[in-house]
């Protein structure tokens, strides 16, 4: 069975990287080792990785297959960016078996209750879906200018 990492070569992924995971992810014969959830997950983790860096007033949801991860933001939260990390922290207890989860943005969101909450995330997990500096058009067809 051949192995695919994001539809070949077209994911941005230098050679080097490309053949150091399909070697990870296929056993003896070309057998798959990850469950297929978990194939799912790494690429769509991949996919993260070559989407541009987010802009502060960036408006992102959660990517489909990361809609489970977390309590906060669901995958309903619209969050807006409100700080990109120029080097991403990682977070986790050294020497105890809480995975070291990357995180290189700030999100702000209001959560069920109307409270603003502000959490750093990684940001492959999250896809762009607008800005608060785009446009607003009014109901009547009025559009109000940017600020």
């Amino acid at each position: 069975m051949e192995m695919r990492i994001l539809g070949g070569g077209g994911d941005g992924l230098p050679p080097s990287v490309r053949t150091a995971l399909m070697e990870a992810l296929s056993g003896a014969g070309g057998e798959t080792k990850m469950r297929p959830a978990g194939l799912a997950n790494l690429q769509g983790l991949l996919k993260g990785t070559a989407q541009p860096k987010f802009d502060i007033g960036d408006k992102v949801k959660l990517r489909e297959w990361a809609s489970n991860k977390f309590k906060w933001p669901t995958a309903d939260d619209v969050c807006i960016v409100t700080q990109t990390l120029d080097t991403p922290h990682r977070a986790g207890e050294e020497g105890t078996a809480v995975p070291a989860r990357r995180t290189d943005i700030a999100l702000g969101f209001v959560d069920g209750d109307g409270d603003v909450l502000e959490f750093l995330h990684d940001s492959r997990m999250f896809e762009k879906v607008g800005s608060i500096y785009d446009p607003i058009t009014l109901p009547d067809g009025e559009v109000l200018p940017t600020v």
